[in-house]
């Protein structure tokens, strides 16, 4: 289904983050990877509330200096867009975000400090220990171990990675999300023609849920898998689709 003309596709900016924060929080609310993260920062004498808060502070740093390309981001090439939602007789509302990363650029950018993170709470109940485990075991096995053996070792280095993609529940199926997943794989085709031999196609990781955007795309399918998240991650047998669109050379 095609977007309607009220809504409009604009570059993310710095001053997005807490919008961007809003999206995300809102359409990943049940996914278990999101849950695992925000119990690595609980502690015994916060509430939920309190809790949240310092997760979204801590995550509000990390995107800030993302959205700013400062610390880490410096040498990282992404790409940020939103959706903003214009109708005829109300104010206008961002109601989709996506972030790609393309292949590092060959000069280099100046470096930027970091805006000052927030630290990390340390007193973190035992409970809480295998969700803290569960979510790096999980983002290192993701995005690290397995995406270099299915997509190649150079999935990082040739490969435009779609990083983020999120819609506000109650936009989903509008055609959003396609939108802004064939503006990533244009990017990408044009920045092939610029850097011929560097950029070899796309790809990311999605659940079930969102695999028919992917491959309305034109994106294939090469692998499949379920975790299991056990008691740390408040659901089991989630399963994860890699998903590839390679250039012709």
């Amino acid at each position: 289904m095609a977007p309607d003309p009220d809504f409009a596709l604009h570059p993310l900016s710095p001053t997005d983050v807490d919008t961007l924060l809003d999206i995300e929080e809102r359409a990943f609310a049940t996914n278990p990877i999101s849950r695992a993260a925000t119990a690595n920062l609980t502690t015994a004498n916060l509430t939920t509330a309190e809790t949240r808060a310092i997760a979204h502070a801590w995550k509000r740093v990390r995107m800030s200096n993302v959205l700013e390309g400062r610390g880490d981001s410096s040498s990282v090439d992404r790409h940020w867009r939103k959706i903003v939602y214009h109708p005829p007789s109300a104010d206008a509302q961002v109601v989709a975000v996506a972030g790609w990363t393309a292949p590092a650029l060959d000069a280099t950018k100046p470096t930027l400090e970091p805006r000052d993170a927030v630290p990390p709470f340390e007193d973190a109940p035992e409970e809480n220990r295998r969700a803290r485990e569960l979510f790096k075991r999980l983002h290192d096995t993701l995005v690290g171990q397995r995406s270099a053996a299915l997509v190649g070792s150079d999935c990082e280095t040739h490969y435009w990675y779609l990083d983020t993609l999120a819609t506000v529940p109650e936009f989903q199926q509008r055609g959003l999300g396609s939108m802004l997943v064939r503006w990533g794989i244009e990017q990408a085709r044009a920045d092939a023609r610029a850097r011929p031999g560097r950029v070899k196609g796309v790809w990311t990781i999605a659940t079930p849920m969102g695999l028919r955007t992917y491959l309305r795309a034109g994106m294939e399918e090469i692998w499949n898998e379920v975790f299991d998240y056990g008691e740390g991650g408040g659901e089991r047998g989630q399963k994860y689709v890699w998903l590839r669109m390679k250039f012709e050379e």
